[in-house]
């Protein structure tokens, strides 16, 4: 962030699915602190958010060539086609419902938002906003109510996912995606390239529910328009490759195969290893093969929030594990050998590093980079070896 001298206190807060991150400088400390706490932890703090969509029941339809002469339902749009209301708006029945919106609902507006053609990107677009910005809205004034005198005087900017940063009035949804990520590319450019390496630099994120790679040669490399999750979103953004495999994605063994996602056991309940009766996750496969070691991990767990990474409770639930697995072996070929738990887990962890290499071959050889010229760099990593066995095997 700078300099830390000077009177003001200054933070930077990264709010994961799965941790969320604070780095402050105080006032009269020569150093700065950072502290990680769960994003979602019901039995000491709250960050419940709840959504709700509505939607205005009309039905319009194209008027097909043949009808050469269209009758009076039809209107002529802006491109020269002619549609019908089949349905139109019954709007004595919306009057009390928009003053019901307008007062407690967020509306997001397609046109407003991504004044641009094509309605269905731009109209998936409103969607994710209005499922997104009503709960960053209510996170965020969460937060500002901490504050004491609200936001006043204070300059408090949030990153976008285009790199840029935006007050709190102008953030919303479609742009807050891949605000966290585009955080990690902005900090890393400045701060390494050109200063400690003039290589190409690959951002590795890995957080609890998701895995972000991203590039910087010299420049930030931006798209217009991204799928995510199925959603096309029309927003500047950084080109940051995201897929569903983090520390907190969940392990299963279904039809003979092991399968890693995309499902994510999420902050509460976690990982078995996160003392709250949760599922195997990635974070376990690593807690028990001593990739993740309990004591360089934050200790905020139990009811206090003071204990470690429990791999007791971890190992016991990967022997459950083995005993299904190598009964449906057998079952399938009675000489087979039975699977240890450590090859069980080693499985799991090699089935997350092919996912989360895709994106890296995404980014780099499907653009004609080579992979030897380029420097990896591990962003937001809490199981630290994961890079490491990712290098060997993305080689």
């Amino acid at each position: 962030m700078g300099s830390i001298n000077g009177e003001k206190l200054r933070f930077c807060i990264d709010r994961g699915g799965t941790f969320t991150g604070v780095y402050a400088e105080i006032p009269g400390q020569s150093e700065g602190r950072v502290m990680k706490l769960l994003s979602v932890d019901p039995s000491n703090y709250d960050d419940a958010p709840v959504e709700e969509v509505i939607e205005v029941d009309e039905r319009v339809e194209l008027v097909m060539d043949e009808e050469a002469n269209p009758d009076s339902s039809a209107l002529k749009g802006f491109s020269g086609e002619f549609v019908r209301v089949v349905k139109p708006v019954n709007e004595a029945a919306l009057k009390p419902l928009f003053k019901g919106l307008f007062v407690e609902r967020h509306v997001s507006i397609s046109s407003a938002l991504t004044p641009m053609v094509r309605a269905v990107p731009r109209g998936l677009t409103a969607t994710v906003d209005a499922y997104l910005t009503p709960v960053i809205k209510e996170y965020l004034s969460g937060f500002i109510s901490k504050l004491d005198e609200g936001l006043g005087k204070l300059n408090i900017l949030f990153m976008q996912s285009d790199g840029g940063l935006a007050t709190e009035s102008r953030f919303s949804g479609h742009k807050a995606v891949l605000s966290g990520p585009a955080g990690g590319v902005v900090g890393y450019s400045q701060t390494l390239f050109g200063l400690e390496t003039e290589k190409p630099l690959i951002g590795f994120d890995m957080a609890g529910t998701s895995t972000d790679v991203s590039r910087y040669a010299g420049s930030y490399e931006q798209i217009l328009e991204t799928q995510i999750a199925g959603a096309i979103i029309q927003a500047p953004q950084l080109d940051i490759n995201t897929v569903a495999a983090g520390g907190g994605s969940k392990l299963k063994f279904q039809f003979g195969a092991f399968r890693v996602g995309p499902e994510s056991v999420g902050a509460h309940p976690g990982p078995v290893c996160y003392r709250k009766g949760g599922e195997l996750a990635v974070r376990d496969a690593n807690l028990v093969l001593g990739y993740v070691i309990p004591d360089y991990f934050p200790s905020i767990f139990g009811p206090n929030e003071d204990q470690a990474l429990d791999i007791n409770a971890t190992r016991e639930e990967f022997e459950k594990l083995a005993k299904e697995i190598n009964s449906y072996r057998k079952s399938q070929d009675v000489s087979a050998k039975d699977m240890t738990v450590e090859e069980i887990a080693q499985g799991f962890v090699n089935v997350a590093n092919e996912t989360m290499c895709r994106p890296i071959r995404q980014l780099t050889e499907m653009k004609g980079h080579e992979k030897g010229t380029m420097l990896l760099l591990a962003l937001e990593v809490l199981d630290h070896s994961m890079p490491v066995l990712l290098l060997d095997h993305w080689a």
